[in-house]
């Protein structure tokens, strides 16, 4: 009995066998559940299922988390990472069901195949039909063997704007999802009142509003503008981030109010209203100047002879296709540097750039140049046939001037071509700068390939990008700009420095200054939500990156990322998913190539999963402790009495069918009776007083909120549901339950009933476990327990919740059952429950953390446990059998993290007696927020890198000047080093190095940071 479990990062290994024990949690007794079959006690109406997990979510799930058995040949879990903006799940990695490597040998298997998956994780993308959402646009096999597929969500035939996913196959059965599934979309239809053109011309006149009006010419005898020159309209869903935001029937308008720029626009396809607009030509630097200065070399480069004359065009390429004496038209895969002639925006009149004897203006060479340099680049290193990957004409303008004719600061890519100015306060002529060519060159791949929307973060990962592959076709260094800027508008010499983002500067008031870290990110609307200044963050991340491993492995990783695993809408952390990915695919799970990616983007505060974990703890209840254990005789009585202060005494002598559920205060329980009503019982020591809260014999099990208000009931019935009565409004709600964890080799299946419920500490969600039946592919049912979190309160609305569910673990091995599981009783985040695998008949309890995804092991023994917290969260009672065999309540001590018990700590508590509740009797006020957030007053950005060898540095930010104070401290609660101690620090953000770890042993740390009366800590680990 005193064996543990080994908690080993977070697989739990159960490494022990018993001998006769049951093979199934306890599951009750139910009734298949008829259509008249209602409670008559109170009235309960019932709660439209949801769609997706409501954006105020009381914490994140174990994301990727693992509850298998060593050696059990099991699948992994799903693992799962979720936006930090929505909760939807962005990077889904597994393993297929219908995993076999001749399964994928045609496009129909590959279409089974993506569907299956998608069926699979669908619960954890709470998604409703796979195959009527999803539509497949392209399938690929690479040359490592990985099958890719790239999918459009749709809504009744109609494209969901921003609903784009890839579903990945490895060789060996492994399957990935990453994307972004707009979820909640509920449309009486998709037919227009508006048509294509009304929304066309409604984008015209919002678009006069906010810049220069000059459609471009058409001139005949050229394809190109011709190509891009009008509006065009798609209807789509538009559906913004917020799931619980309204989605519209939209009409997605691309205008071109000039040849500088392009517009995009979503018009309501009802009434007309602009839904959003951004300005989506990409540019290189500020709108004030973007230029490079002509190197006066000469070069040599692709021209056509026409005979009597030359033309600035390279039919030289390996994408050319069309005639060799005669003139290429439009299409034929080619490279070309036409004149803008310093026209202004609305005179759109260029010109070929031809010579008669074969010398060119030195402009010209520059851009003609360039550009060929950055097309052998993509061709030679990642075999990319031109921009568009399929041998597409490749067009520059040179001489392009600004509205008033001026000389123009900036280079652009405008969707279809790139353009240079000639530059005027803050540029010299852009067009001799290797790096902006390979800038706005890579603007155009990445529409090609991600698409990544240019506004907020998804824009400046596409800027970040194209600054990428542009440092790498000019690889000498590691600047932008630096060879076109004019020393009076950039002091350091560069536009843009990857190495070092802040370019010598200090704030955003500073040029070329960007942000290099997380905690410094611009969150206004300017720059389209910061493009060009928030890209300095990822810049960064690729210079440590390819600092680290070279960048000729570096390039090949990014380049992956972006064409495999990023779409439209990923954000900075979906980029970071990406690239360790791409690193794994292509050096290994554990190569120094994934380790150092993962390093890279933690250096820049881009961290995995959602972001900074917290410690929300609230104050223990001042009131004494108190146990109150069921009896395990005939009638079991429920007996109660004051923790070491003499014998327990009984409450209620009902038999009963579950634990006592105890108001926070203490002052009430709810319990249910043998005979199936729930009965409330004063806890008052010196005088209990118990009486029935219902009449009607309908009830399983029910919970009371720490406030008394509420009350969650499970019904004797087989029906699906958690019931919810509020004393105050005197209304009741009934829950559907759904989405059940996927296992290895099932196809589908659903919850049949709830069990054990508790309320959390905000009064809003229950932690519930529930039996779940699903169906094998081979026909074979698997029945197992697991738990979820539904969200039944609405505290700011004061009224009943959402229903949206969340399962504590996004899927569970096969043969893993969870549940019993309750939350402590001053931690919101932490949890301990009952594991048990049927397969091992493994039995033990364990804990949680919620916000890291750390999963301890508290006690391994012979049956479940029903375990609780102690009031201050220093123990965990559960209920055991002694060394003869006889049923008790035991106790065991828990260390400083709440998850793990202290070896060694573990006695009988109270004799014959079992399900245990431990409960404090004074008032408290529990103010828990919805979401898990950084205290007032402090907030921890990170400590980076962690785990760490010993030196980490820690960056946070002060709403208002405070005295600080950091601590360091091991697990036993000892503070081994004060690391800063500064004491009054001024308002803003803070970084300090700290070195104390580097003689300490290798182990987990915790550090304690005190301001504003305030303490934050976050755990660290040394290796």
């Amino acid at each position: 009995m005193k064996h543990l479990f080994t908690t080993l990062s977070l697989l739990v290994y159960c490494l022990f066998a018993f001998g006769q024990v049951p093979t199934t949690f306890d599951a009750k007794e139910k009734k298949a559940s008829p259509a008249s079959a209602q409670p008559s006690t109170f009235s309960f109406e019932a709660i439209p299922q949801p769609a997706t997990p409501s954006p105020q979510r009381l914490f994140a799930p174990i994301h990727g988390s693992q509850l298998g058995v060593k050696n059990q040949h099991q699948s992994e879990l799903h693992k799962v990472t979720r936006s930090p903006e929505n909760g939807q799940p962005i990077f889904i990695k597994g393993q297929r069901t219908d995993a076999t490597d001749n399964s994928l040998q045609n496009e129909r298997a590959v279409e089974s195949a993506t569907f299956q998956y998608l069926d699979d994780i669908s619960s954890a993308l709470n998604a409703r039909d796979p195959q009527q959402e999803w539509n497949i646009t392209q399938m690929e096999r690479d040359d490592l063997g990985m099958t890719h597929v790239e999918l459009q969500q749709t809504y009744q035939g109609v494209p969901v704007w921003g609903g784009e996913a890839q579903v990945h196959f490895e060789q060996g059965g492994g399957a990935l999802y990453n994307g972004h599934y707009r979820a909640n979309i509920q449309l009486k239809d998709v037919v227009p009142t508006l048509s294509n053109q009304m929304a066309i011309d409604e984008a015209i006149r919002d678009v006069k509003q906010h810049t220069l009006f000059a459609p471009p010419l058409l001139p005949g005898g050229n394809g190109f503008l011709a190509k891009y020159g009008s509006s065009k309209a798609e209807l789509v869903i538009f559906a913004p981030v917020s799931p619980v935001a309204t989605r519209y029937l939209a009409w997605h308008v691309t205008i071109f109010p000039n040849s500088l720029e392009r517009f995009e626009y979503f018009i309501d396809a009802h009434t007309g209203d602009v839904l959003d607009q951004y300005n989506h030509t990409c540019t290189v630097g500020p709108t004030t100047g973007s230029g490079q200065d002509l190197n006066g070399q000469q070069r040599s480069v692709g021209v056509f002879d026409l005979g009597s004359q030359y033309i600035l065009l390279d039919a030289s390429k390996s994408m050319y296709k069309g005639p060799t004496n005669a003139s290429p038209k439009a299409g034929d895969g080619y490279l070309i540097t036409l004149d803008w002639q310093n026209n202004s925006f609305n005179n759109q009149a260029f010109r070929e750039i031809t010579s008669s004897n074969n010398t060119w203006d030195r402009t010209a060479i520059s851009a003609h140049y360039n550009a060929s340099e950055a097309f052998d680049y993509f061709e030679s290193t990642f075999s990319r046939n031109s921009i568009n990957g399929q041998g597409g004409d490749v067009v520059s303008f040179i001489n392009v001037a600004d509205e008033n004719g001026a000389g123009f600061d900036n280079a652009f890519w405008n969707g279809s071509a790139i353009f240079y100015g000639n530059g005027n306060r803050a540029f010299t002529p852009l067009a001799g700068g290797l790096d902006v060519a390979g800038h706005e060159m890579s603007h155009g791949v990445i529409q090609e390939t991600a698409n990544l929307e240019y506004k907020d973060q998804s824009g400046a990962l596409n800027e970040s990008f194209a600054d990428i592959f542009g440092a790498m076709i000019d690889r000498d260094d590691w600047q932008i700009g630096e060879d076109v800027v004019q020393r009076s508008a950039f002091p350091s010499g560069t536009m843009r420095d990857m190495a070092d983002p802040h370019n010598g500067g200090s704030s955003l008031n500073d040029p070329g200054f960007q942000p290099e870290r997380m905690s410094e990110i611009y969150t206004g609307t300017a720059d389209n939500g910061g493009v060009h200044i928030n890209s300095g963050i990822p810049n960064r991340a690729y210079y440590l990156y390819a600092t680290a491993i070279g960048k000729n492995k570096a390039e090949q990783v990014y380049y992956r990322a972006l064409t495999r695993y990023l779409n439209k809408s990923s954000q900075f952390i979906d980029c970071r998913l990406a690239v360790v990915q791409a690193a794994t695919d292509l050096h290994g799970a554990n190569s120094n190539e994934v380790n150092e990616a993962k390093s890279a983007f933690d250096a820049v505060e881009i961290f995995n999963g959602n972001g900074t974990s917290t410690q929300n703890n609230i104050p223990p209840n001042p009131g004494a402790d108190f146990i109150v254990v069921s009896g395990v005789n005939t009638p079991a009585a429920i007996y109660m009495g004051q923790v070491g202060v003499g014998n327990l005494e009984p409450l209620s002598n009902t038999p009963h069918k579950r634990r006592i559920s105890v108001t926070d205060d203490g002052q009430n329980g709810i319990f249910v009776g043998q005979d199936s009503d729930v009965r409330v019982v004063n806890m008052d020591p010196n005088n209990p007083q118990e009486g029935n809260v219902t009449t009607d014999r309908f009830w399983d099990n029910a919970a009371v909120s720490k406030d008394g208000n509420r009350i969650a009931f499970i019904s004797t019935q087989v029906d699906t549901s958690i019931y919810v009565y509020d004393f105050v409004s005197q209304r009741g709600g009934k829950y559907r339950l759904y989405n059940p964890t996927f296992t290895q080799g099932v196809n589908s299946g659903g919850v049949l009933y709830a069990d054990a419920i508790q309320w959390d500490l905000s009064g809003e969600y229950i932690l519930y476990d529930a039996f779940n039946r699903i169906r094998n592919l081979n026909g074979q049912d698997i029945d197992y327990w697991d738990m979820g979190i539904i969200r039944v309160w609405d505290k700011q609305r004061n009224n009943f919740g959402d229903g949206q569910v969340e399962l504590v673990f996004t899927n569970l091995p096969e043969g893993v059952n969870i549940g019993n599981g309750v939350f402590s009783k001053n931690s919101p985040f932490i949890i301990t429950f009952d594991y048990f695998n049927s397969l091992t008949n493994e039995y033990g309890v364990l804990a949680a953390n919620l916000q890291t995804g750390d999963v301890g092991t508290v006690y391994q023994q012979r049956q479940l446990g029903v375990p609780d917290y102690s009031a201050q969260d220093d123990k965990i009672v559960f209920s055991a059998v002694d060394n003869f065999g006889a049923p008790v309540v035991a106790v065991i001590d828990l260390e400083a993290n709440k998850i793990q018990g202290r070896p060694n700590t573990a006695q009988v508590f109270v004799n014959s007696a079992q399900w245990p509740h431990w409960y404090a009797n004074g008032p408290r006020v529990i103010n828990v927020s919805n979401e898990p957030s950084l205290q007032e007053g402090l907030v921890l950005v990170q400590v980076y890198p962690n785990p760490t060898t010993g030196t980490f540095a820690i960056s946070y930010h002060l709403d208002k000047a405070s005295l600080v104070k950091i601590e360091l401290k091991n697990v036993m609660g000892e503070t081994i080093a004060t690391p800063v101690e500064k004491g009054n620090q001024v308002a803003g953000g803070h970084r300090f190095d700290v070195s104390a770890l580097k003689n300490q042993p290798a182990g987990t740390y915790f550090l304690l940071i005190h301001a504003n009366g305030k303490v934050v800590s976050k755990k660290i680990a040394r290796f």
